[in-house]
């Protein structure tokens, strides 16, 4: 007899007990979608989501105003004309406003990271005179190490959790699916053993009614008070069977959103799928173990590589002032310079020049170095050493990983093939129990066998029955932990 029709049997016998309900895999989707464990992981993916985007969000235009300083001066001084016209007063008063600092600046972030700043540094009004100085600049800064460095350290920050938000959610999901099925299996348990209770309460009632007709006992007999004891037994057995039934209920209505009376009525058992490929490379626990591995080599090598930086710098400036004579002045003044570090080592350069009306042009170069020692070589001798360290033991959770998922892989075969086993085995119990059912009729027809020798071959019949049941969500529960694997 094969499996299906088993569990066709199964439906069979027991159609006059169970209604048509909810199947299992309604069941294990009101679960993944209602439970609060499956809103919690749902929460928790969208939230990963927002951080994995937090870390790649680039910091965009920035721009900043400087209203600068304005003042307002006023200036008195003795008049020392040799000659004084008639009328001019004895001291001058000289008003005039003054705006410091004045700028517009802004910062291209991205993976460009130029700064430009344009202002005026100092902008000087004569109010009495109506001379003007003026002194605008603009300036550019820009880092090159950026185009130079090549560390994929973020990106395999990004990869990692990625991976992990994936197999927390699967997982998590996985792991609600099986607290459905096992406690599907539970109800199965209860119901089979409430079954095999109300049988024993049942024979011995019928034991102890034919004892006490036949005249075998009496009813204050010890062996009749023994009886009356065992069925008062049965049925407090009966009583906690039932809490516990309801107790596994009520934590499947919790799970899945379903009533109980349509929990009671489930009615459908699928057959198991249990097939895999084995595939250890592109497990994603095996891909966390990988990209950890990665990350620590990165980090080795970002550490053994000299911290620098290197920038190179423009600027721009002209001073305008009215008040020069025999005529307005200007005077035009360029920078453009290098400055860079290389750990402790620093470094910068670069020339000026200058062009006025009067002085013509001036030119000039200049350079500094500075070298500090910071004390701290044994504190980078140990971090070096402690990031070897990391990498050995990454490297060898790595190789865990696989030899976990191939050990998980043997396992996961011998419990397909002592399932098929238990399967077969069931399948040569359902036919005996058949078999002892049939003759138990045909004796009892031929009034050389008892109504009791039926019931009891039944009640056998009916005990596999669960069995049957309880085999097939064994098989579902292998067939999610075959899915758990396959992530």
């Amino acid at each position: 007899m094969s499996m299906k029709h088993v569990t066709l049997l199964t439906l069979v016998l027991f159609s006059s007990m169970t209604l048509f309900g909810v199947s299992v895999d309604e069941l294990m989707e009101g679960a993944r979608t209602d439970s609060l464990e499956a809103q919690i992981l749902e929460l928790q993916r969208d939230q990963n989501r927002t951080s994995l985007d937090l870390l790649s969000v680039e910091d965009g235009f920035a721009f900043q105003a400087d209203t600068g300083t304005l003042q307002y001066g006023r200036q008195t001084f003795e008049n020392l004309d040799p000659s004084p016209a008639p009328g001019d007063p004895d001291e001058i008063t000289n008003d005039s406003l003054i705006v410091q600092g004045f700028s517009l600046s802004a910062d291209l972030n991205g993976s460009v990271e130029t700064m430009i700043s344009a202002g005026f540094d100092r902008i000087v009004y004569d109010i009495s005179g109506g001379s003007l100085f003026l002194k605008p600049s603009f300036s550019v800064e820009q880092p090159l190490e950026q185009f130079f460095q090549e560390s994929e350290l973020e990106e395999l920050e990004e990869t990692l959790t990625s991976l992990n938000d994936l197999l927390s959610y699967e997982e998590g999901m996985l792991d609600i699916e099986l607290q459905v099925l096992e406690n599907l299996k539970q109800l199965v348990q209860l119901n089979k053993e409430q079954a095999d209770i109300t049988f024993s309460i049942e024979t011995t009632q019928r034991d102890y009614n034919q004892a006490i007709k036949l005249g075998t006992y009496s009813e204050t007999a010890p062996e009749a008070r023994n009886m009356k004891q065992t069925i008062a037994a049965y049925e407090q057995s009966l009583t906690t069977n039932r809490l516990n039934y309801d107790l596994i209920v009520q934590q499947l209505v919790r799970l899945t959103g379903y009533d109980e009376e349509e929990i009671e009525q489930i009615s459908d058992f699928p057959e198991p799928v249990l097939s895999y490929q084995q595939r250890s490379l592109d497990k994603t626990a095996v891909l966390i173990a990988r990209t950890e591995l990665a990350i620590a080599l990165q980090e080795m090598r970002d550490n053994a590589e000299p911290d620098w930086g290197l920038s190179l710098t423009g600027a721009y400036s002209l001073e305008v002032n009215s008040m020069a004579t025999p005529s307005w002045e200007d005077n035009h003044q360029l920078e453009a310079g290098v400055s860079g570090s290389v750990d402790n080592f620093s470094f910068s350069g670069g020339a000026r020049t200058s062009i006025t009306n009067s002085d013509g042009t001036s030119l000039a170069g200049y350079i500094r170095g500075t070298w500090s020692g910071d004390g701290k070589s044994r504190e980078r001798e140990l971090t070096a050493r402690q990031l070897e360290q990391v990498v050995e033991i990454k490297r060898r959770q790595y190789d865990q990983a696989k030899l976990t998922y191939d050990t998980s892989i043997q396992e996961l075969r011998s419990d397909i093939s002592v399932w098929e086993e238990d399967a077969a085995l069931l399948d040569l119990q359902v036919q005996n129990a058949e078999q002892q059912l049939k003759e138990a009729k045909l004796y009892l027809e031929r009034e050389i066998g008892s109504q009791a020798d039926v019931d009891e071959a039944q009640h056998e019949l009916n005990q596999l029955a669960f069995d049957i049941d309880e085999h097939t969500i064994d098989g579902l529960i292998i067939q999610k932990n075959i899915e758990k694997l396959q992530l």
